[in-house]
């Protein structure tokens, strides 16, 4: 049982879910395992904590294929094995999932005057102006800034 490996926007590989249709045995679970620790660069301190990881590796596995195996057509999203297959939502939630404090001082908010006709629709992406999605890490911030000038929306529009 050998998944294929594709790579993620943030450069990372991701074992996508097409083959993880069943329930692997236990030793193909843990060859699954191997492969999975190597794609990933896994190193543990010591066997108990390879053994915990290897727990939370398999149920993540088997959400996955319980998951994948509930979609209702060929284009709905597959589950896959990441970079977080070991991580357990304890782990991932404590990393990633914190509250935020998303307060916007008012002050610091300046509206431009400069009247405009906008399109009724606009995709950035086709602009050239967005970038694939990227892993930001485990920084616990979101910071959007929004200061652009009209230079850079007009160069925008007429690319």
């Amino acid at each position: 049982m050998v998944a294929p490996t594709i790579k993620l926007a943030s450069g990372r590989n991701s074992i996508l879910g097409y083959n993880l249709d069943k329930r692997p045995s236990q030793d193909e679970a843990i060859q699954l395992f191997q492969l999975w620790k190597n794609e990933n660069g896994r190193v543990y301190k010591n066997l108990e904590e390879m053994a915990k990881k290897f727990e939370i590796f398999i149920y993540n596995l088997n959400y996955i294929i319980d998951t994948n195996a509930k979609r209702s057509s060929s284009s709905s999203y597959v589950l896959g094995l990441n970079e977080f297959a070991d991580w357990s939502p304890e782990e991932f939630k404590e990393t990633y999932l914190h509250e935020l404090n998303l307060s916007i001082d008012n002050n610091d908010i300046k509206l431009n005057d400069m009247a405009c006709q906008a399109p009724s629709s606009l995709d950035w992406r086709t602009r050239g102006v967005v970038t694939p999605v990227k892993n930001q890490g485990s920084c616990g911030k979101f910071v959007c800034e929004c200061k652009i000038s009209p230079k850079v929306i007009n160069i925008a529009m007429t690319v």
